[in-house]
């Protein structure tokens, strides 16, 4: 497990132009479509990525979820609840972009009264931490 601060950020994956992987260190950038922008959520508290090494078919893969409490709007839980996204979290200085292509982050809302639960999950061979 790792902690990040008390905020992510998301976009659609659809929104993505292009997602450049460094094989060797794993970092990731991204180029997003003209118009689209990343939108900034801050949590109930702060945000910790599970992270479970698994092995499928003698292959090593990465079983990565988050669960947090953040107040969306109607528009926000239709535009984002059942899609591919990609998630920025943040360590201090540190930014991370967790999704690509070939392994987006699933994102599914969980309605509540005053917020939701938005639970994020991937399934990957990049190691976030």
């Amino acid at each position: 497990m790792r902690q990040f601060d008390n905020y992510i950020e998301i976009v659609p994956l659809m929104g993505v132009d292009k997602i450049l992987v460094d094989e060797n260190s794993h970092n990731v950038q991204l180029v997003l479509k003209q118009g689209v922008e990343f939108e900034k959520f801050f949590t109930d508290s702060d945000v910790v990525l599970d992270n479970k090494e698994k092995t499928k078919n003698g292959n090593i893969y990465f079983q990565q979820g988050i669960d947090v409490a953040i107040q969306l709007t109607e528009k926000q839980k239709i535009k984002y609840n059942g899609r591919k996204v990609v998630v920025k979290l943040f360590c201090g200085d540190e930014e991370k972009i967790w999704g690509t292509r070939q392994f987006p982050v699933n994102c599914n809302v969980v309605g509540k009264l005053n917020n939701s639960v938005v639970n994020l999950s991937c399934d990957t061979i990049y190691d976030i931490l």
